[in-house]
C-alpha cells in the first residue's frame, strides 16, 4: 500500500521534547500545546499552498475570519467545553493534520446525546450554532501504543472561525483575497 502525503506527515514533526509545549491554556481546557494566530500564510515559500488555501477559505460560511494554528503534543488534549460566545462567532472550522484524534461531542443543558467523530489527518470539520454551544466538545488524547513513534501522535490543527458579533472590522486577523 503506497504511503499518502498525510500518512507521512508525522515525519515533519520533531520529538515532543524539542518543542516548548505549554502545560495548560488560560481557560484550563487545552493541555500540552503550542498556538499561534496567523495574519498571513507563507504562500510564496511553499509550493502548492495557494490553491489549497483558496479551496479551504472558499468553504468557509463567511469571509471575515480569524485563523490560528494549534499544535498538540503526542500527549496533548482538549478537555470538554462549550465555546465562549463573547470570544467566538457562530462557527469554527478545523483542519486536522498529523495524528488521528477523536472529536467527542457530549450533550449539555439536559441533552444526553453523545457521539465521537474520528479526525484522521487531512480531515476538515465544521461546527456551528447549536453544535458549538449546546454540546461540549473535546479532542481526546491519542490511543496509539508507546512502541510507536511518538511523532505519529502529534496533531496540528488549522482553526478558522468567524469573528464574534462584538468585533470591529479592523479585528480581522486574516481575510483571504
Amino acid at each position: 500500500m503506497p504511503q499518502t502525503e498525510t500518512s507521512v506527515l508525522h515525519e515533519h514533526f520533531l520529538p515532543d521534547e524539542y518543542y516548548d509545549f505549554q502545560e495548560g491554556h488560560f481557560d484550563g481546557v487545552i493541555h500540552h500545546y503550542r498556538e499561534m494566530h496567523l495574519n498571513s500564510w507563507p504562500e510564496h515559500e511553499v509550493a502548492g499552498l495557494s490553491p489549497i488555501l483558496r479551496d479551504l477559505y472558499n468553504i468557509c460560511p463567511t469571509n471575515e475570519v480569524q485563523t490560528h494554528l494549534l499544535h498538540l503534543a503526542s500527549y496533548g488534549e482538549i478537555l470538554p467545553h462549550v465555546d465562549n460566545t463573547s470570544a467566538s462567532g457562530s462557527w469554527i472550522m478545523g483542519v486536522s493534520l498529523g495524528g488521528e484524534r477523536i472529536l467527542r461531542m457530549e450533550g449539555s443543558n439536559g441533552n444526553d446525546d453523545s457521539f465521537d467523530v474520528p479526525l484522521p489527518s487531512g480531515s476538515v470539520y465544521l461546527q456551528s450554532d447549536s453544535m458549538r454551544y449546546q454540546y461540549k466538545h473535546s479532542i481526546l488524547k491519542s490511543k496509539l501504543s508507546d512502541e510507536q513513534d511518538p511523532r505519529i501522535k502529534q496533531r496540528l490543527s488549522i482553526m478558522i472561525r468567524d469573528l464574534p458579533l462584538s468585533s470591529k472590522p479592523g479585528d480581522v486577523l486574516f481575510h483571504p483575497d
